[in-house]
């Protein structure tokens, strides 16, 4: 077999630079932490282009005689696609005999203040056969089709409601159509705690910290205990492959800047009817794992209707963080309030408006020195002035 070495490209222009590693060096994974190891080139683009195609893309040299499998084709989802009054009363019907639904909503800054709904999906779960069905709000909207049916549906206590992350869902769903989701289990906080169960380690809780932390601020022994109750989301495809259900992320991607576009591409329909199919496997995997106890439907209410006041602005770091508030697992967590008022002025002259802190918001001690308020009310203001408006919480903020 012939020796072989790996490299990075970087460049600008027409010039670019090669990061080549011998073999029998650190894997690329740690190329800064050992730099020592590379040689650095300087190439053309002609050079470059020469170089990338003697890549090889199987980890196994040409000359070993192995094959490169061949790539698997995308599956093809079936859904049924509501969006006309005719598919919509078929739609609820077939539903209403359900005993357990799972949601997930698409849109345009979906939940956040002036995002836009565009598709509400529902899996059907016992005693009926499951199916997806992706009712086209845009367009039974713009038939002026009544929604009711649906909404008594997903607003019945009768009916499990179950979601992964479903904040942005509630969100939409009741500042944009007055309807409050209730019954649900909301996955995201099962994952969570199903850490404890699975007896994860000090050192695992402490990595997923640094996604938002510094490794200094977690790893300080005077102040670790801040860190002990701060818990950071993940996604719903990390989570899947986590707990063992695929063996790599299922999520496809698409841009989320057209979901209001009509007519919608098939593949966006796809990616709505795969995230309630994939949503459904992971709810059976904690079924079965007996991961979902008592107190995660009280936990999970209070969880997707923590923007029930009002909708997040973009942009706020307080309000849309990946970290899990203190209240949902300790309704009663103590805290500490600074009153603020409307009206006061930031350094441009602009207007600090109330409606962008209240009702009072719970942060972790250690959330506060990291994720600064916003850009147009500086930290010391903050801090400082009584007249501010905003509240921290010794707890914990949202994702």
């Amino acid at each position: 077999m012939s020796s072989r070495s790996e490299f990075i490209v970087i460049g600008r222009g027409s010039k670019y630079w090669k990061f080549v590693r011998p073999d029998k060096t650190p894997t690329l994974n740690v190329f800064f932490r050992w730099f020592s190891f590379f040689l650095l080139t300087s190439i053309t683009l002609d050079e470059l282009t020469q170089d990338l195609s003697k890549l090889e893309i199987n980890s196994r040299s040409k000359d070993s005689g192995a094959k490169s499998p061949e790539a698997k084709p995308i599956e093809s989802i079936e859904f049924i696609l509501c969006d006309t009054e005719a598919s919509f009363s078929s739609a609820v019907s077939l539903l209403e005999p359900s005993s357990s639904l799972i949601i997930d909503c698409e849109g345009l800054d979906l939940g956040v203040n002036g995002g836009a709904l565009s598709l509400v999906c529902i899996r059907s779960m016992a005693p009926q056969i499951s199916q997806n069905f992706l009712f086209d709000f845009v367009a039974l909207s713009a038939l002026r089709c009544s929604l009711q049916p649906l909404f008594s549906l997903l607003t019945s206590p009768t009916i499990l409601k179950i979601l992964y992350d479903g904040r942005m869902d509630f969100s939409a769903l009741y500042h944009g159509y007055n309807m409050e989701l209730v019954n649900v289990i909301d996955l995201e906080l099962v994952d969570i705690k199903s850490r404890f169960t699975r007896g994860e380690t000090p050192e695992k809780h402490k990595q997923r910290l640094m996604r938002c932390f510094s490794y200094k601020q977690v790893n300080n022994v005077r102040s670790a205990y801040k860190y002990k109750d701060v818990h950071v989301f993940q996604g719903l495809g990390s989570c899947l492959i986590e707990h063992g259900c695929k063996a790599t992320s299922p999520k496809k991607h698409v841009d989320h800047e057209l979901w209001m576009t009509r007519p919608l591409p098939n593949e966006y329909l796809q990616y709505a009817a795969h995230d309630v199919e994939i949503i459904d496997a992971l709810h059976s995997h904690f079924v079965q794992a007996g991961y979902i106890d008592q107190d995660i439907p009280a936990q999970s209410q209070r969880f997707v209707s923590i923007w029930s006041d009002a909708p997040p602005q973009p942009g706020n770091n307080y309000r849309s963080n990946p970290l899990l508030p203190l209240e949902i697992f300790k309704p009663n967590a103590s805290t500490t309030t600074f009153p603020c008022v409307d009206g006061v002025e930031d350094k441009q002259g602009g207007l600090f408006e109330a409606e962008d802190c209240l009702p009072p918001l719970i942060m972790p001690p250690a959330v506060e020195e990291v994720i600064s308020p916003p850009l147009f009310l500086p930290r010391k203001q903050l801090l400082k002035d009584p007249a501010v408006v905003f509240t921290i919480r010794e707890a914990e903020g949202t994702a």
